[in-house]
């Protein structure tokens, strides 16, 4: 792999290993998407998102991780603009 994918690698893998208090793996991921735009996150445990892929997919509850999780594979490598999606699709819904 080339120099700037391998440098990637490791600043991800340095990012969701971090041992600062308050820093967790969403903290960690929404970095990630957000700070460094990249394009192949998904925030598994974020509800948005689980509520979000429920709506657009006629589902009455939000999706559980793990079928979100295997769903999520057909997305490579743009699983962060199908999460930004989730969240829109929850800006048009009635609040309950």
């Amino acid at each position: 792999p080339c120099n700037a994918c391998q440098r990637k690698r490791q600043e991800t893998r340095g990012i969701k290993k971090c041992n600062w208090r308050g820093v967790g793996p969403w903290t960690a991921q929404m970095f990630l998407m957000f700070a460094l735009g990249r394009p192949d996150v998904l925030p598994l445990g974020d509800l948005g998102v689980r509520k979000g892929l429920g709506v657009m997919l006629g589902a009455a509850e939000p999706f559980p991780s793990e079928v979100l999780q295997a769903e999520a594979e057909a997305w490579r490598p743009y699983r962060s603009v199908v999460a930004w999606h989730c969240w829109r699709v929850l800006e048009n819904q009635p609040k309950r």
